[in-house]
């Protein structure tokens, strides 16, 4: 992978035009539909995290996460995947979510 406009770019090719997977779209204003591909990028992160909220969590019972670091290294790729989705839908370029991440990393380290 070159750069993360890239990527992006690649994400949003593999996750394909919502139009085509949920058909009650285009039955829809721009700004409602709009509104519910958000919704459901939401969603799907939602789930990434109670995924990885699980795997952690029985790791707290039973002691051991070591057997699930690839299971949590999945949910992570997954939830990335998921970001890059939303951040495309929201038609931000790899650049400003890099760079908004960034921004907002040294925002915090300044408010240490």
């Amino acid at each position: 992978m070159e750069d993360i406009n890239s990527l992006v770019s690649l994400v949003a090719k593999a996750a394909g035009k919502p139009q085509d997977k949920y058909p009650v779209l285009k039955k829809l204003s721009e700004e409602e539909a709009l509104i519910m591909v958000l919704g459901l990028s939401q969603t799907h992160l939602s789930m990434v995290t109670g995924k990885i909220g699980k795997i952690v969590h029985d790791a707290d019972h039973s002691g051991s996460i070591k057997e699930n670091i690839e299971k949590l290294k999945e949910e992570l790729f997954s939830a990335i995947f998921t970001i890059c989705v939303f951040a495309d839908t929201l038609e931000m370029s790899g650049e400003e979510l890099l760079n908004g991440t960034a921004g907002l990393a040294k925002s915090i380290l300044k408010g240490s």
